[in-house]
């Protein structure tokens, strides 16, 4: 795998739900009822196909929510995820690898109510140990291998958050992850090629906690895109006015 280390800019996340209705795709599939799709398991190929009925479950969710939402580990998306099976051509135009980080995070497609997002890890990287705040993580390992670090959340600021389970994902497995589970580290645990992971954000997170392993004061760290649908954008401030459609 070529590494790809012309995005250079790191584009922070849309901060306002205005400016990210991508609720549609690429292919301008309109967002419809899910009861409505075609909902063919057998045949969840292509990230517009899935990025089209992520949408339409969590639109879904929101309408019977009566505005109480409540996305946590709902089991359409975990089967969505599961039956997910792309080529690797279906996703290599988001898949952008930059050697002097630790991963990129890449927006696949994104609404006021979700983000979905392919990270790509640098071989023997691994994320800080961070929170998900009010947010929901589903998970699929595309490429390589994955672990993840689950802990404990510290009983007072200053801590050292406590590990609590080490599990090393393979490709194709699918994960979930939220705050009343802990906080988690994730990472690549091969010092010899990369990996790839799709995760799916709901509500989308705009910042998050960071926690030292070794205890001390946390830091709030704002969430970046290093690409927006494929294309590293600059400056900043015009890919976000121009990176999301509305449906």
């Amino acid at each position: 795998m070529e590494y790809d280390s012309s995005c250079s800019v790191l584009i922070p996340a849309v901060s306002s739900p205005v400016l990210c209705r991508y609720a549609a795709n690429s292919a301008n599939i309109p967002v419809e009822s899910f009861q409505d799709k075609v909902y063919d398991l057998d045949h969840v190929a292509g990230l517009d196909k899935l990025s089209s009925l992520v949408a339409a479950r969590i639109r879904d969710v929101i309408a019977s929510s009566s505005g109480n939402v409540k996305i946590q580990q709902d089991p359409l998306l975990t089967e969505l995820l599961n039956e997910f099976t792309p080529d690797r051509r279906d996703y290599e135009r988001y898949a952008l690898f930059k050697e002097d980080e630790t991963y990129s995070r890449n927006l696949v497609s994104c609404g006021e109510d979700y983000d979905l997002v392919l990270l790509c890890w640098n071989p023997g990287k691994a994320s800080p140990i961070h929170d998900h705040p009010g947010s929901n993580c589903h998970m699929k390992v595309l490429e390589g291998e994955i672990f993840e670090d689950l802990y404990d959340s510290p009983v007072k600021e200053g801590d050292q958050p406590m590990l609590k389970r080490h599990t090393v994902m393979e490709k194709g497995f699918v994960g979930y992850v939220n705050d009343s589970l802990g906080l988690h580290r994730i990472g690549n645990p091969s010092n010899a090629r990369p990996a790839i992971s799709l995760h799916l954000y709901s509500p989308p997170i705009r910042s998050c906690t960071v926690v030292p392993e070794r205890g001390g004061s946390p830091q709030r760290k704002q969430v970046t895109f290093h690409s927006i649908f494929g294309q590293c954008q600059q400056p900043a401030s015009r890919a976000l006015e121009t990176a999301c459609v509305s449906a």
